[in-house]
Parts: structure tokens; sequence; C-alpha cells
């Protein structure tokens, strides 16, 4: 698939990709994704009913564990495995998790400003003014698209509510966590506490004042 992002999907079965045809990846991440018997992010599988060799071609993607966490059945699968792709933490906002309780903690998915997956797509990616990512953003900024379903743009980080816009709406989830919480993983005080220092503070508002009125 292009421009996509699998994480994190467990299964009883095989991998976070599994294919037993022909297919290409390009522009996407494939991360954290394991099964009860093996941790391998790709799965390639020979097609016995069509009696046709699996191919894979991948490129301009971050695998973890990269080439060598790939299963390949026999020799009628086949990889092509592109000089571009990475194998780099893509730093999302907010993992996913299981907490001690059995209480599953939803995870943001948008790359954080740190992400090495930022502008590192296929620099001869055609920009479509009609091609938008996740969240309805323009497909390539900065001149580059980036590797993964979401194109980062610095002041999502700030929408806290996800009303498309960083307005007093956002300011008062700031200001609700200021110096009073003790901000720890999953979600780090709503993503108030941008440096994940443990509490929101002015480092904070400060980053937050740089994105208001994002849009």
């Amino acid at each position: 698939p292009p421009r996509s992002t699998l994480f994190p999907y467990t299964t009883l079965f095989r991998s976070g990709l599994d294919t037993g045809s022909t297919a290409t990846v390009t522009n996407s991440i494939i991360w954290d994704n394991f099964t009860d018997s093996n941790e391998n992010q790709i799965s390639l599988f020979y097609d016995e009913y069509f009696a046709k060799q699996t191919v894979l071609d991948i490129n301009y993607s971050d695998v973890e564990h990269g080439f060598e966490n790939i299963y390949l059945e026999d020799t009628n699968c086949i990889l092509t495995w592109g000089p571009n792709n990475i194998s780099i933490d893509p730093c999302f906002v907010k993992i996913g998790l299981w907490d001690s309780n059995d209480i599953w903690w939803e995870g943001d998915y948008h790359l954080s400003s740190n992400s090495s997956c930022i502008d590192t797509g296929d620099p001869n990616y055609p920009e479509d003014a009609n091609e938008f990512d996740i969240d309805g953003d323009t497909r390539i900024v900065g001149g580059r698209i980036d590797i993964g379903a979401d194109e980062y743009t610095f002041g999502e980080l700030s929408d806290f509510t996800g009303n498309g816009i960083v307005n007093f709406e956002d300011f008062a989830v700031l200001a609700y966590y200021w110096q009073d919480y003790v901000c720890e993983e999953p979600d780090w005080c709503e993503g108030c506490d941008y440096n994940q220092s443990g509490v929101v503070d002015a480092n904070d508002l400060m980053r937050f004042a740089e994105n208001w009125l994002w849009r």
C-alpha cells in the first residue's frame, strides 16, 4: 500500500503485512506488529491456489528491524528491498498500549517533529492538489512527501481538541494541566507536555504559542 501506517497490529497468525500475490509498498511505516509466535513485520507466502510467485517491492518505507525482519516462505517468494528504506523509530506522538489493568490506551500516530519519516519519502512522488493525508491536510509539505499516512505539519501537535485550529479551547486544555499534574505515559497530559518532562511548564507554553491559530 502507498502512504500507509501499520502500527500496532497483534494477531494470532502472521505479521503486520501478509501477502500471497504481487504488491508494492511505498512511503509506508510498518512498525511494532507481532504475533504470538514471531515478530516478523512482513511475511510472504506462496500462492498455492493460483500457483503463482509472490512478489513484494518495498521502497522509501520505515520497517522495524529492516530486511532481517521479513519472512519468506520459500523460493517462490521474491522480495525487492529498495536502498532508501529505513529502520528507525518513527517517533509517533503517542503509542497505544495496554496498561496493567488490561485497559487499552489509544495511540496518536501522527509524526512528532523529530521523526526521521518527515521529508524522506519518494522524492519523485508527484504532488497532487486533490490528495490529502489522514487529517485532510495537503499530502506534500516541505517539498517532499513524508513516510506514512500523516503529512507532518508543526501546528497539529497543539490542536489538543482535534477541531482543526489551535485556539482558546486548546489553551484551556493546557491551562487545566498547568504545573498541577505529573504527566506521564501514555498521553503526557493529553500532549500538553511537549518535551515529556513530567510537568506542563513555560517551555510547553512557548511551544504552544508558536502554533497559535494554526489550522
